[in-house]
């Protein structure tokens, strides 16, 4: 089927689970380019809307069937199992749909249906980010997805470090060392002068209280 085949193409925006604005738009924009190319190769216009429910009621009745095959397997009682035969528009959506449509397999209780032996292989890490230098010019944020900090910085958000060399330190450092000197030597300066002028106060203190005795 034609929708199903267009829809395979872009399968992970249209079927992911995130909710955040920056997904609603791509998967509006995927829903519209799907429109378009729909429309191009069928020569029948379908609105987004209606290719939306179609594919809505497809996945809805390939989980009736996988639900009832599966229901019938782990049936008891007498009998050969009956189980719905699949198509191809079944087969893709599958396909589409991976484990929201088959589910996830429990390997414990009795339920445990894979009893084989799992060994895991070390994957070497392997960096696969872009380093070439990209710079956004244009200031608008409306297409912006979290795909873009993954991206190295731009020189213009870079700055570069200086290193200073221990000549230059060990000067800086005899200079700072010369000006607190300098601020003590000022300093006991300032404390010389001040009791130059308390003894000078106390003395004429002294004199004006003999005069007035004098006097009295």
């Amino acid at each position: 089927m034609m929708l199903i085949s267009l829809v395979s193409k872009s399968k992970d925006v249209i079927e992911s689970k995130t909710s955040d604005i920056v997904a609603w738009k791509q998967n509006g924009s995927v829903w519209q380019s799907i429109e378009q190319e729909f429309q191009a190769l069928t020569g029948c216009h379908r609105e987004t809307k209606t290719l939306r429910e179609k594919h809505f009621n497809l996945k809805k009745k390939t989980k009736s069937k996988f639900a009832t095959n599966k229901t019938n397997i782990i049936k008891t009682g007498g009998g050969s199992c009956q189980l719905q035969a699949f198509d191809l528009i079944d087969t893709q959506i599958q396909d589409i749909m991976g484990p929201q449509l088959e589910g996830l397999t429990n390997n414990y209780d009795d339920e445990c249906t894979d009893q084989d032996e799992v060994v895991c292989e070390h994957v070497p890490y392997a960096n696969n980010c872009d380093d070439s230098k990209v710079v956004f010019n244009n200031g608008k944020w409306s297409s912006y997805t979290p795909q873009q900090l993954k991206r190295p910085k731009t020189t213009k958000l870079s700055c570069t470090k200086t290193v200073q060399s221990k000549k230059y330190i060990s000067v800086n450092y005899l200079l700072m060392e010369g000006k607190l000197n300098f601020l003590k030597l000022q300093k006991e300066k300032f404390i010389e002068e001040d009791n130059k002028k308390m003894e000078i106060y106390q003395k004429k203190g002294s004199a004006v209280r003999f005069t007035d005795q004098c006097i009295r």
